[in-house]
């Protein structure tokens, strides 16, 4: 799943249900300078790429708070990523083997 595919469809969602006073300014951010990344796949986004970007945003001039501001935006986005289940049965109740 790409990072605007994930945006719109998972992201922008849960945000204006649950976020709904920042939903729409997290969002803005993501899109505006995170932009070059929306056809790329999440797995793609790494902690070393954004460092990368960190470093290319404060050497360019930008201040520090400026960047941490839009690096928060990202990690909200990607905090709320595709989850993956911590447990999963292997056969669920009602099916194969009965529970005792």
């Amino acid at each position: 799943m790409t990072l605007g595919r994930f945006l719109t469809e998972t992201y922008e969602p849960w945000a204006h249900v649950n976020r709904p006073r920042a939903a729409r300014n997290t969002l803005e951010k993501v899109r505006l300078f995170f932009k070059p990344w929306m056809a790329e796949t999440l797995s793609a986004i790494t902690v070393d790429r954004l460092e990368l970007w960190k470093g290319r945003r404060l050497n360019s001039g930008i201040k520090p708070t400026t960047v941490l501001r839009e690096l928060f935006a990202r990690s909200s986005v990607l905090s709320r990523g595709p989850r993956r289940p911590t447990h999963q049965q292997p056969n669920p109740p009602g099916e194969g083997t009965p529970i005792r």
